[in-house]
C-alpha cells in the first residue's frame, strides 16, 4: 500500500489532504508500517520550487521508521 506525502512550495507536509508537522508525518508512517510491515512504500510528491531540505526530511523519516521503498517526484502546483 502506498502512502503519499505531498510537500508544497512552502515546505508544508500533506497526508490525505491534511497539513501535518514532521512529527505527525512520522507517526502516520509508523502506523502504516505497523499495518503493512513488508510492502509499505511512500511516494513523496514535491512542488518543484520547494527547497530540497524539506524533501530530505521526509526521506529521513522513511529511513527512521524502516520504510526503504520510497520515491520522489516533482510537480508544478
Amino acid at each position: 500500500k502506498e502512502l503519499f506525502v505531498n510537500v508544497d512550495k512552502e515546505g508544508q507536509f500533506y497526508v490525505d489532504g491534511k497539513i501535518l508537522t514532521a512529527d505527525e508525518v512520522e507517526h502516520v508512517m509508523r502506523r502504516a508500517m505497523a499495518d503493512n510491515p513488508v510492502n509499505q512504500s511512500v511516494i513523496i510528491r514535491a512542488d518543484r520550487r520547494v527547497e530540497f531540505d524539506h524533501v530530505v526530511t521526509v526521506m529521513n523519516l522513511c529511513n527512521r521508521v524502516g520504510i526503504l521503498d520510497y520515491t520522489v517526484s516533482t510537480q508544478d502546483n
